[in-house]
């Protein structure tokens, strides 16, 4: 049972963190821009309303922090597409329970989320200047938060800094 203990402390601490993908690099046309607007996403059926809210102000904050500034008219659109990827967590056992857990069991099920945030940059003309996406878990729900900022946060250090 200790060595069970040891594995699950030490796995947990060797998880990589996730890694952000850049699809286009930097277009030389994003230079001398700073002026962003967020376009509106459809909303993914799977993620809250809340999480949604929570990601359209990470963003804001997390572009700002990078020099550009949310102003018309906007030089910048900024869109993003966010779905999250539910699984259920089977859990095998050396020793099974003595009685069925009956409707308990069927409430509480284990459930592993996963996340992919998917983000654009566009001029006026509709020109691509970068594109990055990161994949993230976001599970266990009580992290989901901290997780969510953590992979956004990841994402645009990505992006280039505005040009003052």
């Amino acid at each position: 049972m200790l060595l069970t203990a040891v594995l699950l402390v030490i796995a947990a601490c060797t998880n990589p963190q996730p890694q952000p993908h850049i699809s286009t690099s930097a277009s030389v046309m994003l230079n001398g821009l700073q002026r962003f607007s967020l376009l509106p996403t459809e909303a993914d059926a799977e993620a809250p309303a809340a999480q949604q809210a929570q990601l359209h102000g990470l963003l804001l904050q997390g572009l700002e922090q990078r020099g550009y500034q949310a102003a018309e008219p906007a030089e910048i659109q900024v869109q993003y597409w966010f779905s999250e990827q539910t699984t259920p967590l089977q859990l095998n056992v050396d020793t099974p329970a003595p009685e069925p857990l009956g409707p308990y069991q069927a409430v509480h099920r284990l459930q592993d989320v996963n996340a992919s945030l998917r983000v654009q940059l566009h001029d006026a003309q509709q020109n691509l200047l970068w594109e990055g996406s990161i994949d993230t878990p976001l599970s266990p729900a009580s992290q989901r938060t901290d997780l969510l900022k953590q992979a956004t946060q990841r994402l645009l250090r990505e992006l280039p800094r505005a040009a003052s």
